[in-house]
């Protein structure tokens, strides 16, 4: 029986959890674009800068110095994509509750799995 060394591991979880961020990315901006903007590319724009900044200030809860501040901003981004997850769906299935709820699913997953992998090597 082989065993996996820790880097190929590390490079394992690190590549699934960027393929998560990338597909949960894609699929907030698609379903940013239920939004009742004038434009729905500002619904995708807007899904991807949150997701962009999310994942840069996961990335900041290595350093010690700026792990408090990473994770002000972390909660307010993520509370603002949750939201918007949530406007979303409800605009687009209104009175669904599995609708919301899988929307919130599959929008926060990707951070979650990049804030997992990310914790794993911090601590």
């Amino acid at each position: 029986m082989t065993t996996v060394a820790p880097v190929a591991r590390a490079r394992l979880a690190g590549g699934c959890a960027a393929a998560t961020a990338v597909g949960s990315a894609a699929a907030t901006a698609s379903s940013f674009t239920w939004l009742p903007f004038d434009w729905p590319a500002l619904g995708v724009a807007a899904a991807l800068v949150v997701h962009a900044a999310l994942a840069l200030t996961i990335t900041d809860l290595g350093d010690p110095r700026l792990r408090r501040s990473a994770t002000t901003v972390a909660a307010v981004l993520a509370g603002l994509l949750l939201a918007g997850s949530a406007w979303a769906a409800a605009v687009h299935w209104p009175g669904s509750a599995p609708g919301v709820l899988l929307s919130l699913v599959q929008n926060g997953i990707g951070p979650l799995a990049v804030l997992s992998v990310r914790l794993g090597s911090v601590a």
